[in-house]
């Protein structure tokens, strides 16, 4: 590509329409088949990043130089708050069990992380979509439940996407 070259194209991501998690597929391989719809989902919360490389350096005794140099890739990963308070949330983001409207956790046991399959899907921009194809997501979550009059509780979910352990891309971006 020269320098004269451009890319100019009006595909944008404008907001998000959905986003779908649900157990990876295969035996941790393959993207899942049975994704739930998460709904209420903060409006402005949502984003996708990808972190800046870093690198480890690596010094011989008594230099001031870096002997050895590797890149690490920075990580990928999608954030999003939603405002629903169902059990069935409490459950995919801190674990437990849920049963009709009751939620129940398990402290006694180490913090959850799951692995989900996820799709988001972007808001329509000039009859175009933005849509996030992500494997395999190690899923953090974070409760701030406000007892407010003027503001609402959330519950935050970080998903980082994970390496599959198959040769199915990890992360894929498509325009439908």
């Amino acid at each position: 590509m020269s320098v004269s070259d451009t890319i100019n194209t009006s595909y944008r991501c404008v907001g998000l329409e959905t986003i779908k998690m649900g157990d990876v597929g295969g035996k941790g391989g393959i993207l899942g088949t049975s994704l739930i719809t998460i709904k209420n989902i903060v409006s402005g919360s949502a984003f996708f990043a990808f972190e800046a490389p870093g690198k480890n350096e690596f010094f011989c005794e008594d230099s001031d130089y870096a002997d050895v140099i590797t890149n690490t890739p920075g990580a990928k990963f999608i954030e999003f708050s939603v405002r629903d308070m169902s059990p069935e949330i409490f459950k995919l983001a801190f674990g437990g069990t849920s049963a009709g409207t009751c939620w129940s956790a398990y402290y006694a046991t180490a913090t959850v992380v799951s692995e989900q399959s996820i799709i988001a899907t972007s808001k329509d921009y000039g009859g175009d979509k933005l849509r996030l194809y992500i494997t395999r997501a190690a899923v953090r979550a974070g409760g701030d439940l406000r007892f407010s009059k003027t503001e609402t509780g959330t519950v935050t979910f970080t998903c980082e996407v994970l390496l599959p352990e198959t040769i199915t891309p990890p992360l894929q971006v498509a325009i439908t």
